[in-house]
């Protein structure tokens, strides 16, 4: 037997409607690798191993569709496995977003490239993984032989006391300009992963807002459908209809405003991906 999220099923012994009932619940995909694949997972849990899965299904063609899933192998009165249960639950919309992030972080990167300065980013571990072409043409080097500690190899001081020190106070102030273009680029990169959680976060917000709008306006619809067959028949009076219809308009009204401020949160969401509304010609 197998468990899938409540929906019980006999894999080995279903019938056609059956399986197609699976498949339209995500259960058990059509297309021969991913058949495969749910089969390999299957025949673990069968062998007694309980583990969790982050998978994608679906024709490559189209939008893949992301799971994850937690197989259990469940274990008869003998103390053999005689089933597995699996808990799907749909990531979609949450790996769609992080792709989302990740490329405008690209992007960032891209307008980054061919800057007419030395550029580079450093992780958290203060060792170098990326240079823009502009500093790997003044130095003739790869990105490979440049990250890590590798862009130290060949680096030469060239520090002037004379005439004067006039140009030891020359790096000083070339030193301090480095730094404030470096903590700007850095606050900027910053506002920037702010700005675009902070779109993604309002257009998640109106888009559950329009939802519950939803819920109330159709509520109101089926309470101004009882008042006007009571009213009809006698049963209501002028004033309770009439507080019925307003309040009906009023959640109509309240609906429009919602997907009105649905679409212009998932624009500001585009904008802050950098996706232009324009088709690209």
């Amino acid at each position: 037997m197998l468990t899938v999220n409540g929906f019980i099923m006999d894999i080995r012994n279903a019938p056609r409607e059956a399986q197609v009932v699976a498949y339209e619940r995500g259960l058990i995909p059509y297309i021969p690798a991913d058949r495969a694949k749910t089969k390999a997972n299957f025949d673990r849990a069968l062998r007694g191993e309980a583990f969790l899965l982050v998978e994608e299904y679906g024709d490559r063609s189209h939008l893949r569709t992301y799971f994850e899933d937690r197989y259990s192998p469940i274990y008869g009165s003998n103390g053999e496995v005689a089933g597995l249960t699996v808990f799907v639950i749909d990531i979609t919309e949450r790996k769609r977003a992080e792709a989302a992030i990740i490329g405008a972080r690209d992007f960032h990167l891209q307008l980054l490239e061919n800057a007419p300065a030395l550029i580079w980013r450093a992780s958290t571990d203060a060792k170098c993984n990326w240079f823009n072409a502009t500093w790997l043409a003044f130095t003739g080097r790869t990105l490979e032989q440049e990250s890590g500690d590798g862009w130290t190899v060949g680096v030469q001081l060239n520090y002037p006391f004379f005439p004067g020190g006039r140009n030891i106070q020359d790096v000083h102030t070339a030193q301090s300009d480095e730094r404030r273009y470096a903590q700007l680029l850095r606050s900027q990169w910053n506002q920037a992963q702010v700005d675009l959680k902070q779109a993604f976060n309002d257009w998640q917000d109106a888009v559950e807002q329009l939802r519950v709008q939803q819920e109330f306006l159709q509520a109101a619809e089926l309470r101004a459908e009882i008042a006007r067959n009571q009213y009809a028949l006698g049963l209501l009076t002028f004033d309770s209809w009439d507080i019925i219809e307003n309040d009906l308009i009023a959640q109509q009204r309240a609906e429009i405003a919602a997907r009105r401020g649905t679409i212009l949160a998932e624009a500001a969401w585009e904008k802050a991906r950098g996706v232009s509304l324009l088709p690209v010609k």
